[in-house]
């Protein structure tokens, strides 16, 4: 991987300097111009993939030479030997696992499609076999395996999104998704026969090729275990909201959306803050795993009088906003819809009405009056045969009243036609009118009517489970609510990392040397700063969205109104991201890491303050207070506390907003995993690693997550979970790592190994890799560790059984028509 990395870095600059042809774009148009003729074949050998016209690349994958060959030589020869050999080894397939991400992340020009799609193949076909093995032979191990595949596989489809624009590629990838969370395929594969006539399976439990496919109402979901599972289910998730969308419009510090309810109100329409009771928002829980917020107040840039609703939508994968309407005419035509609900009025009345014909209507045809009578319609007299002459006085005052009445009504018409003629036109009388148009609506009810949420069947108890119905209202009228929705939304999506990065001058052993040294850019190498600004970007810690090495301070969305403009400080080897200012950052879409730079501000800071890092709140739902008996670990505290007694840290600045957070009912038992604290050590003598002041220092690396970790003993931290990469300039210009760290039955993670040498164009990402990869396999060895988005799941799942409304179903549908509190 150094090689590869090295020689594309070398290459792209190259280009830069002499600006030779670009045939990059050529190439990929050249590789995807045909893809309905090519074929992903299912044999794990190269030649099934020279069929198609993904073979007609500008260059040959034996060209050694050069990073586009380098690249293809490599890739096949880690995943042959990675099906073959290393699928039983944990750390050999971690390891591969760890280069396949590293090679994803390279920019190789001309790009090497034809390799990255094998490559997105033997990943998939190597969860085939790891799943498809038999029973005896599924462990804790083999399920670390699977998930650093489906991480590895992730990181392949974002930075190479283009490859599943391919049609089978596509359904490889989503057959392997499929797997992964109900431990089988609709339907069996070419890969999966091979794999069954290995492991010996019985053709009769499975699908032959050619059966039709299985869906997914009809199978029995058995993963083969809930992490293999979690981490297929975050796969689909990356592929449908990541691939070909990474990093998103607010950049990758935040996959979130980064509105919530106070930045929505300013711009809504009345009221511009939450209510002191209640909220503005309805919010509804969806299947127990999605919380709606449902505001029914237009915003202001809206001008339509149409049913709007603005959704917030929080799920285990983040938060998202969403403004829908309802239009009854597409947005392309001119005109906005007040045009089209206004009166247009009744048309002007045209004098030329064309030749008015008097017709007489007839009941039958005229050909009737033509037919000869017959006896029978004789058979009923006529009323003049039986009137005798007694009865005719009668019949002809009968006949006079008729003729009066006659004339009385045709009189009365022809008065009115008259009045009718001298009214003025139109009348408003008798004119049609439109209705009202309306300006309230039940935009909510709308929205879950609409979108199939809104039935009977949704409201109704589960029977035989304890679980929730899968519509649910939340009690808005709780103020917990709003706290816990802000807890929700610090959980965040992706796993996130701190490194602490240290300048060892010659002879150096006291920490406050150490600290001292990054105050000035006296006396520190060129080559350190230019390492510092090669592990990531500087962000501003005020503005910043992601992770800021501490909690007190991430994750957060600022007005403008609480951030404070202070003057950078200039001239620091350093110590301007020691965390109080700015930090480094880099994140991909699985990752987010920051890079500090402790300072002796930090040192005075712990001294004058005192050790204020937050203690781990322990306790159980039978015990008080005083209880010495851990059961579960919280991740939350009471309100109660002091702000800067719970949050403050060395690194964290003093006007930093509190991390606030309410109990109620019994503690949370959701645990991020272990507290694993990476060192990157500059130094400039080599023998200095041996007096390196690890304890002393150890301080001022708090990032506020030691009380959601199961290691709650410094002791115990500093004999497993601490990891030191040394980094030593030699005189040639390249750098000798030396690595440290008590790797236990995971081996120390790579790219870096201990002795190696690297250049100085490759340093900066392999430290940067490193540090990633060692918090990836400490969080897969870690029993305790819960992926993000299975925290944000229990949390949902908490805040339905603190503040579910429970109603009839008649209560149900009358709060949809009630008003809420605006």
């Amino acid at each position: 991987m150094l090689l590869v990395e090295d020689m594309a870095v070398c290459e792209a600059a190259e280009q830069t300097t002499f600006q030779p042809h670009d045939i990059s774009q050529e190439s990929e148009n050249q590789v995807f111009s045909d893809n309905s003729q090519s074929s992903l074949k299912t044999s794990s050998s190269e030649s099934s993939f020279k069929e198609g016209s993904y073979h007609r690349l500008g260059h040959q994958a034996s060209d050694t030479d050069s990073a586009h060959g380098l690249f293809g030589e490599a890739v096949t020869l880690i995943c042959h030997r990675l099906l073959s050999q290393w699928k039983t080894d944990l750390n050999s397939a971690l390891a591969a696992m760890e280069i396949l991400a590293g090679l994803a992340k390279l920019v190789i020009s001309p790009p090497n499609l034809l390799m990255c799609k094998c490559t997105v193949k033997w990943i998939c076909e190597f969860i085939v076999q790891q799943c498809n093995r038999p029973a005896p032979a599924h462990s804790k191990d083999l399920h670390s395996t699977i998930v650093a595949a489906f991480r590895c596989l992730s990181l392949w489809l974002v930075e190479h999104s283009r490859l599943l624009y391919d049609k089978e590629c596509l359904h490889v990838v989503l057959e392997v998704v499929e797997l992964g969370i109900s431990g089988s395929k609709s339907q069996k594969s070419e890969i999966q026969s091979v794999l069954l006539k290995d492991t010996k399976i019985a053709p009769s439990v499975q699908n032959r090729a050619s059966d039709p496919p299985k869906y997914k109402q009809d199978k029995q979901r058995q993963p083969a275990s809930k992490r293999v599972q979690e981490a297929a289910e975050g796969l689909l998730t990356c592929i449908i909201q990541h691939v070909g969308a990474f990093p998103p419009p607010c950049g990758p510090e935040s996959l979130f959306s980064l509105l919530d309810e106070k930045s929505l109100l300013k711009y809504a329409k009345g009221n511009s803050c939450l209510p002191k009771h209640g909220s503005p928002f309805r919010y509804y829980v969806l299947e127990n795993a999605i919380v709606v917020g449902l505001l029914e107040q237009p915003l202001g840039n809206i001008e339509d009088l149409l049913p709007t609703v603005t959704a917030l939508i929080r799920g285990p994968f983040g938060r998202h906003a969403w403004v829908m309407q309802l239009r009854h005419s597409p947005r392309i035509k001119r005109g906005s819809s007040k045009s089209h609900l206004s009166d247009p009025g009744r048309p002007m009345p045209v004098e030329n009405v064309g030749t008015h014909h008097s017709v007489k209507p007839r009941n039958f045809p005229e050909s009737v009056d033509k037919v000869t009578a017959t006896k029978a319609e004789k058979s009923i007299p006529t009323l003049e045969s039986l009137v005798t002459d007694e009865k005719r006085p009668e019949l002809n005052k009968l006949k006079s009243f008729i003729e009066k009445q006659d004339q009385f009504e045709s009189q009365i018409g022809q008065r009115k036609q008259q009045e009718v003629k001298s009214m003025p036109f139109p009348n408003q009388v008798t004119e049609c009118k439109p209705p009202k148009i309306t300006e309230e609506f039940q935009a909510a009810r709308l929205f879950l009517s609409h979108y199939g949420f809104l039935s009977l069947e949704a409201l109704k108890e589960q029977s035989n489970t304890s679980l929730p119905p899968s519509l649910v209202t939340l009690d808005t009228t709780n103020p917990g609510l709003t706290n816990d929705l802000e807890m929700l939304d610090t959980i965040t999506a992706r796993d996130n990392d701190t490194v602490h990065v240290f300048y060892v001058k010659s002879g150096q052993r006291f920490a406050q040397d150490i600290l001292r040294n990054v105050g000035s850019q006296r006396g520190i190498q060129g080559q350190f700063l230019e390492f510092l600004h090669s592990l990531g970007w500087p962000v501003d810690v005020q503005k910043h969205a992601g992770w800021t090495g501490h909690i007190s301070t991430s994750w957060k969305i600022s007005q403008p109104e609480d951030i404070q403009e202070n003057a950078p400080r200039v001239g620091t080897g350093g110590s301007i991201y020691d965390g109080q200012q700015q930090v480094l950052y880099w994140a991909d879409v699985s990752s987010e890491v920051a890079f500090i730079v402790p300072s002796l501000d930090n040192f005075h800071r712990l001294q004058n303050d005192g050790d204020k890092s937050p203690q781990l709140s322990v306790s159980t739902p039978s015990e008080g207070p005083g209880g010495t008996k851990p059961t579960t670990l919280s991740l939350e505290r009471p309100l109660t506390e002091p702000r800067n007694k719970t949050m403050e840290s060395p690194s964290s600045p003093h006007d930093a907003p509190a991390f606030r957070t309410r109990r109620f009912g019994r503690p949370s038992t959701v645990t991020i995993g272990p507290d694993t604290k990476i060192f990157v050590v500059w130094l400039e003598n080599f023998e200095d690693h041996e007096n390196f002041p690890t304890g002393d220092l150890l301080p001022m690396t708090s990032t506020g997550l030691e009380q959601y970790t199961a290691t709650s003993s410094s002791s115990m931290r500093q004999d497993k979970d601490i990891f030191l990469i040394y980094i030593h300039a030699l005189q040639n210009g390249l750098f000798r790592i030396h690595m440290e760290g008590n790797t236990g039955k995971i081996s120390m993670a790579i790219p870096l190994v201990d002795g190696m040498v690297v250049s100085r164009r490759t340093l900066g990402s392999m430290v940067r890799q490193t540090a990633i990869n060692i918090g990836r396999r400490k969080r897969l060895e870690s029993d305790s560790y819960q992926p993000p988005h299975v925290r944000r799941k229990i949390k949902i799942q908490e805040i339905v059984d603190k503040y579910h409304l429970k109603m009839t179903e008649s209560e149900f549908y009358t709060a949809l028509f009630q008003d809420v509190h605006k």
